[in-house]
């Protein structure tokens, strides 16, 4: 696959940070016009529109905003009008019940009519899906899966306003195909306007916890990437579950799960294993490894999806019987799913 350029046009209309959310959904678009008009409507501060990536029909890229913040480009809410969350195709947009701005990043196709890329702009963003996950994997530790369920429409995530976006022709098969496909990614051509690059220093010493793990932070310094060097903040003492890891200077990805706003990158000095008693293995607590029983309802007797059964959960909250399980232990899924505690087993 051919390596391609990327140019920086900053656009004005973004939101800086990700409201503690690590991108795990590409959103593919169509700008609905030509490539250049799609570039004057992302820089305009009026428009309020904007994409992370716009790619033209000749395989030319331009960023408009960083892929640590998000774009304002397939907002939803929980209003019950048309961008609701339970309007969403997907179902972890159902699930989550976020701001699908806050963990996707989106790339715009110009000149794109009826959703049929040309076959350099098809290759263009194979390319860029690739070189986004190597970012990510710089930035945050983590790649976004390379599959149907990951790499999807606007229409998917907002059906109601956006059904014909990127067009019912896009080829996601083959996209997807593309982006697999590459053997030996070439590395990627640096953007023409440059940006502020983290170092990573090499580290490939064994991690002491895993994802899924309940610690101890000792308090320190929270970073906003594995490889930051400057906190963005500091916060005290608190019990996290791990919920990434990285060969990285600051290791560990911690959420508190005590309502202490432990939410960022650590270093690895400041986490501890927590010490628990001998019968504490049989209880289920905040951070315990769970299984949901066959036939299991949510806590008010809803259904439960499929999948949600065939996977292992991280309890986050426990009130009374009430249990909140939230992500499955590899960190790719994120449910947020109260149900009844005799409803568990653990894992």
């Amino acid at each position: 696959m051919s390596s391609f350029n990327i140019t920086q046009r900053l656009s004005p209309n973004m939101t800086k940070g990700r409201q503690g959310q690590i991108p795990d959904h590409f959103c593919l678009h169509t700008s609905g016009g030509t490539f250049t008009s799609a570039v004057n409507t992302v820089l305009n501060p009026a428009s309020q529109v904007s994409y992370h990536f716009l790619i033209s029909k000749a395989g030319e890229i331009v960023q408009f905003v960083n892929i640590e913040n998000w774009a304002w480009a397939n907002g939803t809410n929980n209003s019950g009008g048309n961008l609701d969350n339970s309007r969403s195709t997907l179902e972890l947009v159902r699930q989550r019940r976020l701001n699908a701005n806050w963990y996707t990043v989106s790339i715009s196709c110009g000149d794109m009519p009826a959703g049929n890329p040309s076959k350099e702009q098809l290759n263009a963003c194979a390319w860029l899906i690739r070189h986004i996950n190597r970012e990510l994997q710089r930035i945050y530790g983590v790649q976004i899966p390379l599959r149907r369920d990951r790499v999807v429409g606007h229409g998917e995530i907002t059906p109601v306003t956006r059904s014909g976006c990127p067009g019912r022709a896009f080829p996601f098969d083959e996209l997807i195909r593309l982006a697999n496909n590459e053997s030996s990614p070439s590395t990627p051509a640096p953007p023409t306007q440059s940006s502020t690059q983290h170092t990573s220093p090499a580290a490939d010493t064994a991690l002491a916890f895993k994802v899924g793990d309940t610690v101890q932070f000792t308090g320190g310094g929270v970073y906003v990437s594995s490889n930051a060097s400057v906190p963005a903040h500091s916060r005290g003492k608190s019990q996290c579950r791990v919920t990434h890891t990285a060969n990285a200077r600051n290791p560990y990805h911690l959420v508190s799960t005590d309502n202490t706003r432990v939410h960022g990158w650590v270093v690895a000095g400041d986490v501890q294993a927590i010490q628990s008693s001998s019968n504490s293995a049989s209880v289920i607590r905040v951070g315990s490894r769970v299984r949901l029983n066959p036939g299991a309802k949510t806590f008010t007797g809803g259904n439960i999806s499929a999948f949600v059964f065939s996977d292992t959960w991280i309890v986050l909250q426990i009130n009374g019987d009430r249990v909140v399980i939230n992500n499955n232990i590899s960190g790719t899924n994120a449910i947020m799913t109260p149900v009844n505690i005799r409803d568990l087993t653990l894992a």
